[in-house]
């Protein structure tokens, strides 16, 4: 999958409507930022949205070599979602706090 089919780049003071986010499966946007942070970006936000089948999870990667915030998003209905901290990484190397997404869903 390319980067420009699993997240939409936005530059300063740019703004998209969420229903122009690609809408990932779960497994498919952890692969996505793990893939993105594993290639020098950041994650810099991952957010909940109520959203009428559960709850959009939003993720936001910072790439400073190209001045974009890369953002994408999948739909949590099963009250749950996968860790995005890949097996092996220490908490050093990623930004994650274990705390819980809004709306009732947790991190597992």
């Amino acid at each position: 999958m390319s980067t420009a089919s699993v997240f939409v780049d936005l530059h300063n003071g740019q703004a998209v409507g969420r229903s122009q986010l690609p809408q990932l499966d779960l497994e498919a946007l952890r692969g996505a930022v793990v893939d993105a942070v594993a290639a020098g970006g950041r994650l810099v936000a991952l957010f909940g949205a109520p959203h009428p089948e559960g709850l959009e999870l939003l993720a936001v990667v910072a790439d400073d070599d190209e001045g974009v915030l890369r953002v994408t998003s999948a739909l949590v209905r099963e009250g749950r979602f996968p860790s995005l901290t890949p097996a092996g990484s220490t908490r050093r190397s990623w930004i994650w706090s274990g705390r819980s997404i809004s709306c009732g869903t947790h991190r597992r």
